[in-house]
């Protein structure tokens, strides 16, 4: 391929590199947020919702270059209502019946938006000011079903949207992830209604139900797919996996691949700290399972101890691709899929996470927690 030598030419690869350069920290400072998230989630009470969000919302929203932010979660009454916002102190235009048409269009499209100024103005004339500038709109879901909606408005850089899309898409799972959690310990979230309520139940079918919704949230928790990058999935898995567990696990990953392009998919099990011989052939069964369908597998996260224990016992897993953390089998992807430059080191000083842990540390349930 020739190389342009002209001074027009030679302006337009540095330019080219600077943008690379630009793209790397970006995709590099997305995958600190994400951990800072999960492990300021983790230290956060299992049964409270708002802090949830409001801990999401802090974290998030400096990386979003968001100038307020608010999240939502649908009601009782199956309306969205606003459990936490930043930088905004009035959001009773949201509960408006204009708001509600809108934004709950947002929340069932399952998928992450951006409205441009033109399209709000379009679409809800009355808009409240802090809106106008447009707004990304995030839905907070939990296996296919919507629990609310998180909105990032006022960003100082909207054009990187579709670059951050995928980051925003995967707060919105870990959030649902979470609020999964809280149900599980008794703080349900509602889902966003599909059709009219039905009639009133007998107490013994509401009681059936409620176990049924409970036991589906323990499934959920214990398979949680994110997307993290455009064909790459990952599958954190956490805790004991016996045969029944790698038979939900297999049938949701596979349904998974089928349903969206997923050249490569990342298994985390970080939180698993016993593997024997069976647990071992289980990961070994998803693996092969997942490459039948044509997506590369990769195992991330195995812990000192479980590593000593697999060579112990002999176990072979010489046809399974292994790295130390998620991080870096991302990394592997990208630079699978031609995009080794999107890939960096993270700088010894990065203001972006200065801040945010800044906002983090500066927030009430933080320092309570402390």
């Amino acid at each position: 391929m020739a190389v342009d030598d002209t001074p027009t030419g030679q302006v337009e690869a540095a330019l080219d590199e600077a943008g690379k350069g630009q793209e790397a920290r970006r995709l590099n400072d997305a995958l600190q947020i994400l951990q800072l998230v999960t492990k300021s989630l983790d230290a956060l009470p299992q049964d409270a919702p708002g802090a949830i969000c409001e801990t999401v919302l802090s974290v998030s929203s400096a990386f979003a270059q968001a100038r307020a932010a608010v999240a939502m979660l649908v009601g009782d009454s199956g309306r969205l209502d606003v459990v936490s916002a930043l930088g905004v102190t009035d959001t009773s235009a949201l509960s408006s019946p204009e708001a509600q048409t809108l934004l709950g269009e947002l929340c069932r499209a399952g998928t992450h938006a951006m409205l441009q100024p033109d399209e709000l103005r379009a679409r809800w004339p009355a808009a409240p000011a802090w809106l106008l500038d447009g707004f990304s709109a995030v839905p907070i879901d939990s296996r296919d079903s919507m629990l609310g909606l998180l909105l990032y408005a006022g960003r100082l850089a909207q054009d990187s949207d579709h670059q951050d899309g995928p980051f925003l898409s995967v707060v919105g799972a870990i959030t649902g992830f979470a609020l999964g959690r809280a149900s599980a310990h008794g703080a349900r979230p509602t889902t966003m209604p599909d059709a009219e309520p039905t009639a009133l139940q007998p107490p013994e079918v509401l009681e059936r139900e409620l176990i049924e919704r409970q036991r589906s949230a323990i499934d959920e928790l214990s398979t949680p797919i994110l997307q993290l990058w455009d064909n790459v999935i990952a599958l954190p898995i956490i805790g004991v996996v016996d045969s029944r567990r790698s038979l939900a696990i297999m049938e949701r990953l596979l349904s998974e691949i089928s349903a969206r392009p997923s050249r490569y998919v990342i298994l985390d099990i970080t939180g698993v700290e016993v593997v024997d011989t069976k647990t071992a052939d289980h990961f070994i069964k998803v693996v092969k399972a997942a490459e039948l369908l044509g997506a590369r597998c990769i195992l991330t996260g195995i812990r000192p101890a479980v590593a000593q224990t697999l060579v112990d016992l002999g176990i072979d897993l010489s046809a399974v691709h292994t790295l130390r953390t998620l991080q870096d089998g991302l990394k592997k992807c990208l630079r699978a899929m031609g995009q080794s430059d999107m890939v960096s080191k993270s700088a010894a000083r990065n203001p972006l996470l200065e801040a945010v842990h800044a906002r983090r540390d500066a927030h009430p349930d933080h320092q309570a927690l402390r």
